[in-house]
């Protein structure tokens, strides 16, 4: 009787550790998968920026040279 109670005693054990460690994990990526996501659209959107930029630039250059 002692033995299975250690037996399942432990076994709840372990499942008490395995959903911690899942609430762990699911913890983890809520936090880490934003900030991520935050910089990547940041930087989407600093590359837009600097394509336009780049293509202003172009238009400036074409236009000064059909002047000259």
């Amino acid at each position: 009787m002692g033995d299975q109670m250690v037996g399942e005693t432990i076994e709840a054990f372990n499942a008490a550790l395995r959903n911690v460690w899942y609430l762990v994990v699911a913890l983890t990526v809520a936090m880490i998968l934003p900030f991520f996501l935050i910089k990547w659209l940041n930087l989407n959107k600093i590359g837009k920026e600097r394509a336009q930029q780049a293509e202003a630039a172009k238009k400036e250059a074409s236009k000064t040279q059909e002047e000259a």
